[in-house]
């Protein structure tokens, strides 16, 4: 299975709710639609970058940039707590910290093959985190998968989502690992 075929499995249970009221944000560039409520034009490029790498566009569907998935993560923390506007602060700072500590300069500058490799380091503590890399890679790929399938370009073009309609009749599954017992009797 993919890592995009992951995603829309863990995401397709929130669709229904999601559907009543997906964000919207105009396509374009990278920067917001609304001035920045929370994060800095730096921090909000970053968020951008590093957003735009857990879900890249693809032939399939927009990615996070599209989605506007940074315009969506500033508008949440305008409204969180003190301890999660300071943890997404501090997780920035570690990521520009790491980055500059093995290239030398800013995550944004640097090429697209040193900020994998950045990118590598926070995911692989996702299963037991260690550092504040790992920690806030979890906190950043969280709100990226919610930012993403909670908006038009997420819900409606990559899950394809139709809305809450009523199906007149139930197409059965032709996949034989999931025929009835009772089904697979008769047709012998």
């Amino acid at each position: 299975m993919k890592r995009r075929e992951a995603l829309e499995l863990v995401m397709i249970a929130a669709a229904p709710i999601a559907a009543q009221q997906p964000h919207r944000h105009a396509p374009g560039d990278s920067a917001p639609a609304t001035a920045l409520r929370f994060l800095s034009p730096e921090e909000f490029r970053l968020v951008d970058r590093l957003t735009e790498m857990i879900i890249p566009a693809d032939a399939h569907s927009p990615g996070a940039r599209e989605a506007r998935v940074a315009a969506y993560i500033d508008e949440l923390l305008v409204d969180s707590g003190a301890s999660e506007q300071a943890g997404w602060r501090s997780g920035l700072a570690a990521v520009e910290s790491e980055t500059r500590r093995l290239h030398g300069k800013a995550f944004l500058n640097c090429s697209s093959m040193q900020q994998d490799q950045i990118m590598k380091e926070m995911a692989e503590g996702e299963e037991s985190p260690r550092t504040s890399l790992h920690r806030f890679f979890i906190r950043i790929k969280s709100q990226t998968l919610s930012g993403y399938y909670t908006s038009s370009a997420g819900l409606l073009k990559d899950l394809q989502y139709k809305g809450i309609v009523p199906l007149a009749a139930f197409p059965p599954c032709n996949h034989p690992d999931h025929e009835r017992p009772a089904a697979k009797k008769l047709a012998q």
